[in-house]
């Protein structure tokens, strides 16, 4: 006897219920290093399991609710499905960990006397915060994303597993299929690899430092430090920055007390203000 509407939805409600218990406990043993290859396994099965079970309820649940409802239904669904796949990912970097390259001498090469054992690396982890987006994006690039081993489904559970916060929210909603891989990875460049964007967030950081009079010995290195971390990055570019100099040092002076801010312009330093002072000169100066 097949069941109604309302005895589906509690049968759903349940398998939600063990899903969660189900993601909640793994996710704790995961964050504690606490799952070997073969937990990772039997977690696997378990998920697998259960998502098998929510299908077939769900598929039910369509066939016997109102036209009108069936978007509804199928949010709800795939609600719990991401908890599902989410889980399922972390549990096959564990099972499956991403190949890296291989440290062991080849044979006849006799120049190698011992070999060091290098620690696995560790995929990177992206929040969607500009300034971390190139060396993301060059790590995942070499260990995932020019990996011939690995197929396009795999990479895109990789990817997924790296993608947290904002850079999540981007993806989130693509399916665990193969040709969505490659849609999420063209979302995030598209988002990312912006160079108008990038741009506009190191001059951000360049105009918005602060000096901060508790210390002006310190403050004054770490404005520096700041200003010059940013213009390296606008040079890397292909930003030319080579006549800012005088720009970025009214910059400073204007943030400064009358005393400091004459450590700018101190006629000592020459005429020619063609390159942007060193931290070393400010310590002379007010050493």
């Amino acid at each position: 006897m097949s069941l109604n509407l309302e005895e589906l939805h509690k049968k759903r409600s349940s398998v939600k219920a063990r899903v969660t218990r189900q993601k909640n406990s793994i996710n704790g043993k995961i964050e504690k290093e606490e799952v070997t290859i073969a937990n990772a396994e039997m977690f696997y099965e378990k998920m697998k399991s259960l998502e098998e079970e929510l299908l077939t309820v769900q598929n039910s649940i369509i066939e016997a609710c109102e036209a009108d409802a069936v978007e509804e239904e199928e949010e709800y669904y795939s609600q719990v499905g991401n908890d599902i796949d989410n889980v399922k990912m972390k549990l096959l970097a564990i099972m499956k960990p991403v190949p890296v390259f291989d440290n062991t001498p080849r044979s006849g090469d006799n120049s190698v006397k011992s070999v060091v054992q290098l620690p696995t690396i560790k995929l990177p982890t992206f929040d969607g915060s500009i300034e971390n987006w190139a060396p993301f994006k060059d790590l995942f690039v070499e260990l995932v994303h020019n990996n011939a081993e690995l197929q396009p489904i795999q990479k895109f559970q990789y990817l997924k597993c790296c993608l947290v916060g904002d850079a999540s929210c981007l993806v989130q909603h693509l399916p665990l299929v193969s040709t969505n891989y490659y849609n999420a990875w063209s979302i995030l460049l598209e988002t990312y690899a912006n160079k108008y964007a990038t741009v506009s967030y190191h001059l951000k950081n360049i105009f918005s430092v602060q000096y901060l009079s508790s210390d002006h010995k310190v403050s004054l290195k770490d404005m520096l430090t700041t200003v010059r971390t940013n213009l390296n990055a606008l040079k890397s570019l292909d930003i030319d920055i080579k006549s800012w100099d005088i720009m970025i040092i009214f910059l400073g002076a204007s943030l400064f007390p009358p005393f400091l801010g004459q450590v700018f312009f101190n006629p000592s330093w020459g005429k020619s203000f063609s390159t942007l002072p060193h931290t070393q000169k400010y310590r002379l100066k007010m050493s």
